[in-house]
C-alpha cells in the first residue's frame, strides 16, 4: 500500500465530491486480497445484493471478520484491510468533523465529534450497538450491478466517507463503472483501474464552493453500473471484484 496524499484527497473532495487515489494497492496486494474470498473462515457473514431495477443482483457481499460473530471483539480482519481502515479514518477525521458540523447545522441537529484515533471511533460505535466491522469483498456476475443506495442511512453512528478499491484487472469486464448521483443531478460514471481507490460521501456531499452560498448540503447515493464480462468465451463466474472499506460498524447479523 502506497503512502496517501491526504492534501490531494481533501482538495478533490472539496472540488468534486469524491477523490481518486491511483494505485493505492499494488497488483499483488489486489490479488492476495481477492484470493481471501475463497476462504469462508475470513468472513463473519454473507449477504446477497439488492436489486438493479426489477432484476435481482447476482452478486455476493462477504463481510471480513475471522472469529465468532456472536462475540464481535474476537473478529479479526486481514492486516491490510484493518490498516486501510485505520489509515484512511485518521487521515479523513478532520474533514469528517468539518462536514458533519456543517450537515448538522444545516438540519438544525446536535451531533458528535469524531475522535482522532480509529480505535476510539470503533469503541464509540460499539457503544451504540454497531459492533461488527463494515468491510467486505463484493463480487459481481455478468450483467449485474448495484442499485443507487446509501449504506449508513439511519444508523446511530455514521462517518461521512467510505472507500472502494477495484481488485481485479479492469480489462476483464466492460461497463461496471462506479456511479455517484447527487440529488437532482445526472449520475456521474467513474472508471477505476486495478488498485485504484475512490473515497466518496456516505450520505451527504458538502459543497463549500457553491455559488452564492457559504456551503450547500446535497444528498448523494452510490452504485455500480451493470457490467459485461470480457474474460473469455464460456466463462462462468464473477468478473468484477471490489474491496469495500467502511469505517462505521454494523449491528450484529
Amino acid at each position: 500500500m502506497k503512502d496517501i496524499d491526504f492534501d490531494s484527497v481533501r482538495m478533490q473532495l472539496d472540488a468534486q465530491g469524491f477523490a481518486i487515489i491511483p494505485r493505492l494497492l499494488s497488483g499483488s496486494e489486489c490479488l492476495e486480497t481477492s484470493a481471501l474470498y475463497r476462504d469462508d473462515s475470513r468472513f463473519y457473514t454473507y449477504t446477497d445484493m439488492r436489486e438493479w431495477g426489477d432484476e435481482a443482483v447476482e452478486a455476493e457481499y462477504k463481510h471480513f471478520g475471522k472469529g465468532d460473530a456472536d462475540f464481535p471483539e474476537t473478529l479479526i480482519l486481514p492486516e491490510l484491510v484493518e490498516h486501510l481502515r485505520e489509515t484512511l479514518y485518521e487521515g479523513l477525521f478532520t474533514m469528517a468533523n468539518l462536514w458533519a458540523n456543517l450537515v448538522n447545522a444545516h438540519f438544525g441537529k446536535n451531533g458528535y465529534a469524531y475522535p482522532r484515533t480509529f480505535k476510539e471511533f470503533k469503541a464509540f460505535s460499539a457503544e451504540q450497538g454497531l459492533t461488527h466491522p463494515f468491510s467486505a469483498i463484493i463480487q459481481y456476475e455478468e450483467g449485474k450491478g448495484n442499485a443507487m443506495h446509501q449504506d449508513q442511512s439511519g444508523k446511530a453512528v455514521t462517518f461521512p466517507f467510505q472507500c472502494c478499491v477495484l481488485l481485479n484487472d479492469e480489462s476483464e469486464f466492460e461497463g461496471g463503472r462506479f456511479i455517484l448521483q447527487e440529488e437532482g443531478k445526472a449520475p456521474q460514471y467513474i472508471d477505476l483501474k486495478q488498485g485504484d481507490a475512490i473515497i466518496f460521501p456516505s450520505e451527504y456531499r458538502v459543497d463549500r464552493g457553491h455559488a452564492g452560498k457559504d456551503y450547500e448540503v446535497i444528498v448523494i447515493k452510490h452504485g455500480v453500473e451493470p457490467l459485461k464480462q470480457n474474460i473469455g468465451e464460456g466463462y462462468k463466474g464473477f468478473c468484477r471484484t471490489t474491496l469495500a472499506i467502511g469505517f462505521h460498524g454494523r449491528p450484529a447479523p
